[in-house]
Order: C-alpha cells, then sequence, then structure tokens
C-alpha cells in the first residue's frame, strides 16, 4: 500500500500559545505498507455480471517509511513523532466484483482497519537506552501516550 498519510493535529489548551508552531500542525506521518493479510470473504450468488462479497480477518503491516530514526523539527526528512514498524490490524469491508468480457474480473473493496497495537516508540541507541527528544521537539511526544492505527482503504483488485 503506497501514499498512505498520518496526520496528528495539536489543539493547543490556550489560544494565544505559540508552543506549536504552525508550520508544524498537522504533523504528518508518511507511510508506505508491506501487507500479509489473512481474510475471509463471503460470496453472494452471482447476479447478471455482479457479484456483492463481506471481508473480515487479520492483517499484519510493516510501515516501511518509519526507518528514519532522527528527532527533527519543520524538516522533511526527520520525524517528530517516530512509529513502530509492526502492527497487526482486524479489518472488517465489503466489495463487489465486476465481470467483464475476456474473462476480465475487477474488484472494488472497501475495507475499515483497526490497529491492535501500540505504534508509539521513543529513539533507542545501540545501548538500548531510551533517547529523549530535544526539548524543541518534546511537545511532540511527550503529550502522545498511546497512538494506534485506524484506516479506511479502498482497493482495486484486476484478475
Amino acid at each position: 500500500a503506497f501514499g498512505g498519510v498520518r496526520e496528528i493535529n495539536y489543539v493547543p489548551r490556550d489560544p494565544n500559545s505559540s508552543i506549536i508552531n504552525p508550520a508544524d500542525n498537522p504533523v504528518k506521518i508518511e507511510s508506505n505498507f508491506l501487507e500479509f493479510p489473512i481474510l475471509l470473504k463471503y460470496k453472494s450468488k452471482r447476479l447478471n455480471n455482479f457479484r456483492p462479497f463481506l471481508i473480515g480477518g487479520f492483517n499484519t503491516r510493516v510501515d516501511l517509511a518509519t526507518a528514519k530514526k532522527t528527532w527533527g523539527r519543520s524538516k522533511k526528512e526527520d520525524n517528530l513523532v517516530l512509529l513502530k514498524p509492526f502492527d497487526l490490524y482486524y479489518e472488517i469491508g465489503m466489495g463487489r466484483d465486476f465481470y467483464l468480457e475476456y474473462d476480465l474480473k475487477i474488484a472494488l473493496e472497501f475495507k475499515y482497519s483497526v490497529g491492535m497495537t501500540n505504534v508509539l516508540r521513543t529513539s533507542i541507541n545501540k545501548h538500548g537506552e531510551t533517547i529523549v527528544p530535544p526539548e524543541d521537539d518534546a511537545i511532540f511526544t511527550n503529550v502522545i501516550d498511546k497512538l494506534f492505527s485506524r484506516m479506511f482503504m479502498i482497493t482495486i483488485h484486476f484478475e
């Protein structure tokens, strides 16, 4: 899955506060996933050239964009919030198969995925010690206890 963006919006308690730079809000975290789904698909009977279906199951995703390990501020190459690369999701969804000429089948699928593990990560050095982010960037991570993913995905399959 390519092109995913997670956004974290920070809202200061005091509207006149200048702690969070407006250029840093919302914090955007880019994600590209490698997926390993185990889904069950319940199909109805085919009606003309259509067949609706329901899906549900589990999915393991590896976020390939979490390789960036630096703390930074207003720099595209640095992360303000670090995430763990592995997450387990349960998914539910529905879709429809479209049967076309020449044995071509296209399936349009709508899925809702809910992450089951906390993906918030602090930076750890080679000795296994937790590295605290610099004071200017700590405001982005110290206010978050847990971070769980929730995704809505539209998928197109060609067969």
